[in-house]
């Protein structure tokens, strides 16, 4: 290789390492970004509460698994059950998405369907 080629993928290297993740991974959060969202949740109000219809949760039992689920993701502040099938989240928009809560919605086995 030539001086000039070893140069700029020193340089090239150097420059990859200096770069912040670009990628979120949806979870856990990447420590960076959740400082950045500390940061601006303090600024900022960004909590936010959606209202949710998940076609299989008809018990007591059902709203108690996914509530439990649901409180170990950061940034989830309350969740409450409006009858069968319907449940509202209260969460801090500066530390998790909507496609989180989703997410783990559906590992669990628990259908989503739309916001009421």
């Amino acid at each position: 290789m030539s001086w000039y080629g070893e140069k700029t993928s020193k340089l090239m290297e150097e420059y990859q390492k200096s770069l912040k993740p670009f990628f979120i991974p949806s979870y856990p959060m990447h420590e960076y970004y959740q400082e950045a969202a500390m940061v601006n949740s303090n600024n900022y109000s960004s909590v936010k509460t959606v209202n949710m219809v998940i076609t299989n949760m008809r018990t007591q039992d059902d709203y108690n698994k996914i509530n439990e689920a649901l409180s170990k993701i950061n940034g989830v502040k309350s969740t409450n059950s409006h009858g069968p099938g319907k449940l509202s989240v209260t969460f801090d928009a500066g530390l998790t998405r909507i496609e989180e809560l989703v997410y783990v919605i559906s590992i669990l086995g628990y259908r989503y369907i739309n916001r009421f």
